[in-house]
């Protein structure tokens, strides 16, 4: 794949419609080589200049330091026209595509748009424009285009100086004169790298201070070691202390084991008492069903209206009480109790209970007198089980309790001999300030921190040393671009210079000093004369500064149009007036050299010194490549008879 570069528009025409500065409408169509804009002051000269830039990007607000406000063109919309709809149009080329804008002076917006002749239809045509810029232009962002139309391609008569704008120069350069791809592949590994070089900074640098501290650490160690008047030394109090942790510790494990066991032994004892709970009510409604069906069966000494037997067997049941004297009975007396009546025996006496109208039963009830016993044996058999379940868990409860109470007396004790054996050890070493204890736990958790950082630290490192390669590879590369664009330019510029300068004319190739590391150091570039370098814009005159600086921004152009083969558009608002006789002449015939070049050239200028007009462009092509804004100007009488008379006088009426 080729290298890919910024392109800078052609433009091939810009119409004006509706605008009240100018008496019509109108349209200026360049051409390949020069064209001149012949005007006088204060007729829109400026105005048009700043109406192209607007065209290309519109109400751009993001560069501080140039805004393009529309309220600078809407202050001369005749509000008297509310219907009419003031725009300016631009025909321009980016390679081999054709792009067509009309844009509102009112609102800033694109209100029409064609791609190659085609219209295009959308709802938001400035950001379908925006995709077409970067499609067809490699141009990134309208910040990109707006800071090469308004520091390169357009340069008004009070414009800056590259020369002498050392950021707004380099950034020219790192728009135009590298290789887009080459660039975006060299930000992305120099990116990867400065926070794979960040993080493994700080990953050293914390091992460092650890390093630090522990050396710090085992230095006041060996003091404490050396003045403690203890019995017992160091490493013997450390033992002790551990010995005693780690049991406290064994102790806390089995201790957390059985209170988890011990929770878990209440919810199964608990569960079961629900059950056993449920069961008791279960089996107290079914009985009562169970005998209210009997009694149809069965007579006895008691009034079978007035159901005192039920009402015995009920206080029974409900409350475990004996219905005569309220003696509390055992769950064991109260199943006897129920047995005996369900067997048909009176529960007091004994006595075999009587069948009323015997052999006259109904096959209903007995059938439902089955399944009632059948549902209180099932009940009563799953009773026995929970039963028998509940005895053993509570015996194991009370083991596991004890076994509780046991360890939480042991870790109690424990940490009391904690305690005192770290007492002993600041009694015995401390120096007011740290511990003989505290410095080993530090020293012991500095460790730790060391092993776990000491793997992430060498990976990062071995990441970064494979990022370095592949960043100096792509920083040889874009060198290598360095060295082609200091040539061209070199050539390009001594060329134009030798026209106007009688002397030698040099430019001075300064790197610039703030990138570090791998950053690309870009050129920066000085005039000299007369074998001084001009550091200043001051050491040099008004009409030096003003050549150089058309030579400089012709020869970054014509370098982009040798690499990129895109033909870039270039507008210069000369300052003629700034030149004397001999030097006006001069400037002529330079600024009709760059007109040898195969891209649009425009220069602005007044209709004043007829014999500058007059070196620009030969008479045959002057009414040709020359557009008029004077036709469209508001004049008073005698600034027209001037204009006219100087028109005449260079063949263009």
């Amino acid at each position: 794949m080729g290298k890919i570069h910024f392109l800078i528009p052609t433009l091939k025409s810009f119409s004006v419609k509706d605008y009240a500065l100018f008496s019509s409408d109108w349209t200026f169509n360049l051409k390949s080589g020069l064209n001149l804009f012949l005007g006088i002051n204060a007729i829109g000269k400026t105005t048009s200049i700043k109406m192209i830039v607007f065209g290309f990007v519109g109400p751009y607000k993001d560069l501080e330091d140039k805004i393009i406000d529309p309220a600078f063109f809407i202050d001369r919309i005749d509000n008297n026209k509310k219907d009419l709809q003031p725009y300016v149009s631009l025909s321009f080329s980016l390679g081999n595509t054709q792009l067509n804008v009309s844009r509102s002076i009112r609102t800033g917006k694109i209100v029409a748009l064609k791609l190659n002749d085609e219209e295009i239809e959308s709802s938001d045509l400035d950001e379908v424009y925006v995709f077409l810029l970067q499609e067809h232009g490699n141009i990134d962002s309208i910040k990109d285009l707006t800071f090469i139309l308004q520091h390169l391609v357009v340069r008004e008569e009070e414009g800056s100086y590259l020369f002498w704008s050392q950021e707004e120069q380099l950034e020219v350069i790192r728009i135009i004169g590298f290789d887009k791809k080459l660039q975006a592949e060299f930000k992305s590994l120099y990116k990867k790298l400065q926070e794979a070089d960040s993080e493994y900074k700080r990953k050293a640098d914390y091992i460092s201070q650890i390093r630090r501290r522990q050396r710090m650490l085992i230095k006041t160690q060996e003091e404490l070691d050396s003045t403690s008047p203890a019995k017992k030394s160091r490493e013997e109090f450390s033992r002790e202390l551990n010995g005693l942790i780690e049991e406290r510790d064994k102790r806390q494990s089995a201790f957390n084991a059985l209170v988890k066991r011990e929770a878990e032994l209440e919810g199964k004892w608990n569960s079961n008492e629900g059950e056993i709970i449920e069961i008791e009510s279960q089996l107290e409604n079914l009985s009562k069903d169970y005998r209210t069906i009997e009694n149809s069966f069965y007579q006895n000494a008691f009034d079978t209206h007035t159901n005192e037997l039920d009402m015995i067997l009920d206080k029974i049941n409900s409350h475990s009480s004996c219905s005569l004297c309220n003696t509390k009975l055992s769950r064991e007396k109260v199943r006897i109790v129920n047995s005996k009546y369900d067997s048909s025996h009176c529960p007091i006496c004994e006595s075999q209970l009587k069948i009323v109208n015997e052999g006259k039963r109904e096959s209903t009830d007995i059938k439902k007198l089955e399944i009632l016993s059948a549902k209180i044996e099932k009940l009563k058999q799953h009773y026995k089980v929970l039963n028998d379940e509940s005895a053993p868990i509570l015996n194991q409860l009370a083991e596991i309790r004890d076994k509780i109470h046991e360890h939480n007396r042991s870790i109690r004790n424990l940490n009391i001999s904690i305690l005192s054996v770290k007492k002993d050890i600041d009694d015995n070493y401390s120096h007011g300030v740290e511990t003989i204890s505290e410095i080993e736990v530090k020293l012991k958790r500095n460790d730790e921190e060391i092993e776990e950082i000491r793997p992430q630290a060498e990976k990062l490192l071995a990441v970064k040393n494979e990022l370095i390669i592949n960043a100096r590879q792509k920083h040889n590369e874009l060198n290598d671009e360095l060295k082609d664009i200091k040539g061209g330019l070199l050539e390009i510029f001594h060329i134009y210079s030798s026209i106007f300068f009688t002397d030698s004319v040099d430019l001075f190739l300064k790197y610039d000093t703030k990138p570090k590391g791998l950053e690309v150091n870009s050129p920066y570039f000085l005039p000299v004369l007369d074998r001084k370098t001009r550091l200043y814009q001051t050491q040099v005159s008004t009409s030096e500064a003003n050549i150089l600086e058309y030579i400089f921004r012709i020869s970054l152009l014509q370098m982009h149009y040798n690499v990129t083969g895109n033909k870039p558009t270039t507008i210069i608002e000369t300052s003629e007036g700034s030149f004397d006789v001999g030097k006006t002449i001069r400037l002529g015939k330079t600024i009709k050299e760059f007109g040898k070049n195969d891209f649009p050239i425009t220069i602005i200028t007044n209709l004043s010194k007829i014999e500058f007009l007059k070196q620009i462009i030969p008479e045959e092509e002057r009414k040709d490549r020359c557009f008029q804004i004077l036709k469209y100007a508001k004049m008073d009488s005698e600034t027209k008879n001037v204009v006219d008379k100087n028109l005449e006088e260079l063949k263009l009426t």
